[in-house]
């Protein structure tokens, strides 16, 4: 059992702050500085319902993180295969040897039922990467064949790795069946299976599109947990490329806006639905 006292010299001090305000992985998104970038050993976690766009998001981000210099990323698939994960790639339709950084493993390649944080471990030793993404914790094998007890036991071998390695790692999660609602935002309470993770996580955003009247779709992404930055913008309208298929940047977005939106998103559903309820039955 390991006890310190409370007491820090000013040397201390300064360094805790000066690495709490250090930004390690400056980047093209405004959400991602604001919290000055993503912390070692902090778990990064985005929430989003059905179609949200998290698989464009994971692109999005490692494409931006992979830019730096020294980087050397972990990339685990438990939905896609490498395979599929080129091919959406392909879309960015030029050459980036900065991806050479990205080391990318999936689990519908290799044998089912393996221990999740044993295979991590062993990634990790191999690849020895200074940033990790998860896509996507909820649909990983062994996680989501678990009850409450084995996702929790799960996320926190994955946090204690990280952790004591001091890797910063970034995973997504998908939302409850119930959840799928376009008439309202994602919440920490959305999560599929156990709480745990994200009520852990030093980070956590939730993501979801917005369909106005019209038809036309807004990608909005909230910070929800921030801990240990002051974050004072929490709401962003994410930019997208049809072309490329990733988001290229971001904008703060005032609550006021992303109100209209969510109106507007209300409407589109109501008047769904009351199509469905006045739509004739079938003649027999």
């Amino acid at each position: 059992m390991k006890i310190e006292t409370a007491f820090q010299s000013k040397e201390e001090m300064e360094i805790r702050r000066d690495l709490s305000t250090t930004n390690e992985w400056p980047s093209q998104f405004r959400f991602v500085n604001v919290y000055n970038g993503y912390r070692r050993g902090f778990a990064h976690v985005f929430i989003g319902n059905t179609h949200a766009g998290k698989s464009t998001l994971v692109r999005s981000l490692l494409l931006d993180a992979a830019m730096r210099d020294d980087a050397r990323i972990l990339l685990y698939l438990s939905e896609e295969s490498v395979n599929d994960f080129k091919t959406e790639m392909a879309f960015i339709g030029q050459e980036a040897d900065f991806l050479k950084r990205v080391s990318i493993y999936s689990e519908q390649d290799d044998e089912p039922g393996q221990h999740l944080v044993d295979v991590m471990k062993a990634l990790v030793y191999q690849v020895e990467p200074n940033l990790v993404f998860l896509d996507n914790l909820t649909t990983c094998f062994q996680y989501n064949n678990g009850g409450p007890s084995a996702q929790g036991a799960i996320a926190q071998g994955l946090k204690r790795l990280f952790s004591a390695e001091g890797i910063p790692w970034v995973t997504f999660l998908h939302t409850a069946k119930g959840a799928n609602d376009p008439r309202r935002l994602v919440t920490t309470d959305d999560v599929r299976g156990a709480q745990s993770l994200v009520n852990e996580a030093q980070f956590c955003a939730g993501v979801n599109k917005i369909e106005d009247i019209d038809g036309a779709i807004t990608s909005v992404l909230r910070i929800l947990k921030h801990r240990g930055q002051t974050v004072i913008d929490k709401n962003y309208r994410l930019n997208y490329s049809s072309r490329a298929r990733v988001y290229t940047d971001d904008s703060v977005v005032n609550k006021e806006r992303l109100k209209e939106w969510l109106t507007a998103g209300q409407k589109v559903a109501g008047a769904t639905k009351q199509g469905r309820t006045s739509a004739p039955s079938a003649s027999k």
